[in-house]
């Protein structure tokens, strides 16, 4: 009976609620800004690239396509057997990240793939960082990023071509818990601020009449190193209490110790996939 009442006092609430957005929802709908960047950040199959192509495809019926659109692999390549967290066999992984790219490069958005290095061997077989992340940039990619934990990572653009992006010493490794998702979330933040002070000062990036990223090589580099230097602040506290404001941020990317380019090694950590199925 408890149940029962708390489920009808629920539904009560959200029919009046709906009831009092009614009359504004289009004119909610028509004045809302656009994002300046969208996250499809699933960690288990909790959607796919369908989604990823409907949502797209309504932001250009619109007309707007500046938008950024961020991916991080983890979620694409594995997925649910039952409870289980299974690794999709490597066609499948494959033919998923050809698929958001050929959405990428249709409609012309500007979009950023992240990827561990560990995940994108599993998925493109024993490369190095560099080849890893150019293969998965001729996907249809604007950037791709492959990270190497506290080694860095390696950046793919056709403004920067394959560059070496450091991490940048922290003063103590707490909880490494979110660095990826700090990383690409700061990355796409500073390349919005660059955008934004490009449009601010009328200035044209010089490069490629195909840039749809609106910023210059150096930006894109710099950018990289913000959110590389983000997540060296985060695993300094446990929790999400080492998040810093870009002030410091930026300070460490100025004056921090980075790290050194690693010798590209064909392993540099371990992948273990859970089950591999043909799923």
């Amino acid at each position: 009976m408890v149940t029962e009442h708390s489920n009808s006092k629920r539904r009560a609430l959200k029919s009046r609620l709906m009831m009092s957005l009614s009359p504004s929802r289009k004119k909610l709908k028509q004045s809302a800004p656009f994002p300046d960047a969208l996250f499809f950040v699933p960690v288990a199959a909790e959607f796919d690239e369908n989604l990823v192509f409907q949502v797209m495809k309504h932001f250009v019926s619109l007309g707007h396509v500046s938008t950024f659109v961020a991916f991080d692999v983890q979620g694409f390549i594995r997925s649910f057997r039952g409870r289980r967290v299974i690794t999709r066999s490597k066609e499948k992984m494959i033919m998923k990240l050809k698929t958001l790219g050929l959405i990428s490069l249709e409609l012309n958005f500007p979009t950023i793939l992240k990827t561990e290095y560990a995940e994108a061997t599993a998925i493109l077989g024993n490369l190095t960082p560099t080849e890893c992340a150019r293969t998965l940039r001729d996907f249809g990619f604007t950037i791709v990023s492959v990270t190497m934990g506290g080694l860095g990572s390696y950046l793919s653009t056709a403004l920067t071509g394959e560059v070496y992006i450091p991490t940048f010493k922290p003063e103590r490794v707490a909880d490494e818990t979110g660095c990826g998702d700090t990383f690409l979330t700061c990355f796409v933040l500073e390349l919005l601020q660059q955008r934004m002070n490009n449009f601010q000062s009328s200035v044209q990036p010089t490069g490629d009449t195909k840039n749809v990223l609106e910023v210059t090589r150096e930006q894109v580099i710099h950018a990289a190193k913000v959110g590389s230097c983000a997540a060296s602040f985060l695993v300094e506290q446990v929790g999400p209490n080492g998040f810093q404001k870009r002030d410091a941020i930026l300070e460490r990317v100025k004056n921090g110790v980075p790290t050194e380019a690693p010798v590209e090694a064909r392993s540099v950590t371990v992948y273990k996939p859970k089950k591999p199925t043909n799923e």
